[in-house]
């Protein structure tokens, strides 16, 4: 009977765990609102003021110096050219099966001035096919990592996939060895709508929290320490 309450428990905890797991957030998010962009120089400096901002924040080896945190489970975010009053929330949860949680100011108005941008910092996991594609409109910086190291980023010369000139949105086309990587993607909200983000052939992961997989450990210890007892 012992025996038999034992394994109850340690697939109770195995289910818990696993349950857990299948609703754990995909992927973190960054706000860095209101960065200041230096306009005292000609229009093409300008835009390269604005992208070094957004290079900056892309480079940092973490997330520092942000205004606010968020979760989402997709990256497909569309705001129509017309809207001239977008909020965080209204960005964030557009597009398709955008669920958004954990945002503090969501309902602040994202900036639409020619001297400052909204730079958002997205962390996580997901399966990258070998040609894969990124729809965007200010701009944005992808980082690739596996086992601890850079595979791939896309880099910022000033007319690159970092930097499409705001004037609509563009597609940007990649290739790499096809598999699941950790990602840093950053995009900059620059010079007003229209505001775009989105992936294609990206396939987003969920990733174990540490107390989840500590929960799917111990169920899976309890089970094998019940079949030895039981062999014995």
């Amino acid at each position: 009977m012992k025996g038999k309450l034992m394994a109850v428990l340690a697939m109770g905890v195995l289910t818990l765990g696993t349950a857990s797991l299948a609703t754990a957030d995909m992927i973190t998010g960054y706000l860095y609102s209101g960065v200041t962009i230096d306009v005292s120089g000609s229009e093409t400096q300008d835009y390269k003021n604005a992208q070094t901002a957004l290079v900056n924040i892309a480079n940092a080896s973490a997330a520092t110096g942000y205004t606010d945190d968020f979760y989402v489970d997709n990256i497909d975010f569309s705001a129509p050219s017309g809207t001239t009053l977008l909020t965080y929330s209204a960005f964030l949860s557009s597009g398709s099966s955008n669920n958004l949680t954990g945002l503090a100011n969501a309902s602040a108005l994202m900036t639409t001035a020619h001297d400052s941008a909204d730079i958002f910092r997205f962390e996580g996991v997901a399966n990258f096919s070998s040609n894969f594609s990124i729809y965007h409109d200010d701009g944005f910086v992808l980082e690739l990592i596996k086992n601890g190291s850079t595979i791939f980023k896309s880099a910022y010369t000033g007319t690159d996939a970092d930097s499409s000139w705001p004037t609509g949105p563009a597609y940007e086309y990649f290739t790499v060895t096809e598999g699941t990587y950790n990602f840093v993607l950053t995009y900059e909200s620059w010079n007003g709508n229209p505001e775009v983000l989105k992936t294609s052939g990206v396939t987003f992961k969920s990733v174990p929290e540490p107390a989840t997989t500590l929960l799917i450990g111990l169920g899976l210890a309890g089970l094998v320490g019940f079949r030895m007892r039981k062999r014995n």
